[in-house]
């Protein structure tokens, strides 16, 4: 009996194609060990593709709120629009601990302001 160092026919690229995102899309196959309808459902978004996100119109004192919190945190931040699947969400971005710690302090200091102009 012939040895098969390949993996099972279920792994193998849906549809014969030989780019290297489908051989990726195989190996996610063949690592979760997905059943044929999840490999179909994971082809089938592979196929469609990424929509391009559309230029999100954001209110401009919102924007000027953000770039103003940003330059005090001094890190950069998105701000990703609510869809029926998730809630709106504000990111910081950072790239070391001191930068959330420091934006962390920074947050505290405006909330402590906020609270010493309303009181």
């Amino acid at each position: 009996m012939r040895k098969r160092n390949s993996p099972p026919a279920w792994s193998r690229a849906p549809c014969g194609h030989r780019s290297a995102a489908a051989h990726a899309l195989r190996a996610t196959c063949f690592a979760r060990r997905l059943t044929v309808r999840q490999i179909e459902r994971l082809a089938s978004r592979h196929a469609r593709g990424r929509k391009e996100k559309s230029e999100i119109h954001v209110d401009p004192n919102v924007r000027e709120a953000l770039d103003e919190l940003q330059r005090h945190l001094g890190t950069k931040i998105f701000l990703r629009q609510r869809t029926k699947l998730r809630p709106g969400q504000l990111v910081l971005e950072y790239y070391e601990d001191a930068q959330v710690d420091g934006a962390l302090r920074s947050t505290n200091e405006v909330v402590l302001e906020m609270a010493r102009d309303e009181g």
